[in-house]
């Protein structure tokens, strides 16, 4: 009878394992294989799990190299490590971590250990690839030098431009005026020396002056309607 009972409690035993071993899940961390991010770039590195006990209740960490290798904090990566909060942890069964600012020398394999009261379990590692950052020209530099050569080139051209239609309408304004207005006065001597007559020095300013004028419309307008 006795041995009878033995028997009966160690198949009952066998039997309830083989239900706990069909049914009840143990813990199992699931990771990213591999991840590609550019460098100064965030690095999401993701960690579910699956558990099939109602309530989560524990921690987790990261580990850089190897499993129970050098763990990832603030202090190994100065960039900033930002982890999930407890209540994601729990309610989504989450444990990822977020690499600030990547650098080229972070780049390794990176393990995620979970502990639930004592439980533990750890991927099976993702492998972190830092990119360097691509090479692209700065449009706006270049942009701004391209209006600056434009601009100079067009403050040459309107400068000879100007040169060029003031010394050609200072004649034309000398004959207008001596044609409307008559020849000047010529010099006269005073105290035994040559000067020339007031009226004279006036006349050929304002001939300067008329003849500039129209130079530095004509300049503008030219300049004004090419580059537009």
């Amino acid at each position: 009878m006795v041995k009878n009972n033995m028997l009966l409690k160690k198949s009952s035993f066998f039997i309830l394992l083989n239900i706990c071993m069909g049914v009840c899940k143990e813990l199992e961390v699931q990771q990213d294989p591999v991840i590609n991010v550019t460098a100064g770039e965030t690095a999401h590195l993701r960690c579910r799990f699956s558990h099939s006990g109602s309530s989560i209740i524990g921690s987790f960490r990261w580990y850089r190299g190897a499993p129970k290798g050098k763990e990832v904090n603030n202090d190994t990566h100065l960039t900033g490590i930002v982890r999930v909060d407890a209540e994601t942890f729990s309610r989504d069964k989450d444990a990822s971590i977020f690499i600030l600012e990547t650098l080229a020398q972070y780049q390794d394999t990176y393990y995620c250990e979970v502990d639930l009261l004592g439980e533990k379990s750890t991927g099976n590692g993702t492998r972190l690839i830092v990119r360097k950052p691509e090479n692209k020209p700065n449009s706006d530099s270049e942009n701004a030098c391209e209006e600056d050569e434009e601009k100079r080139t067009w403050t040459v051209i309107r400068i000879i431009l100007f040169t060029l239609l003031a010394i050609l309408s200072i004649p034309v304004t000398y004959f207008v005026h001596r044609y409307i207005e008559g020849p000047f006065q010529s010099p006269q001597s005073i105290t035994g020396k040559t000067c020339m007559n007031l009226t004279a020095v006036l006349n050929i300013m304002k001939i300067l002056i008329i003849g500039l004028l129209p130079a530095e419309f004509i300049a503008s307008y030219v300049i004004k309607a090419f580059s537009s």
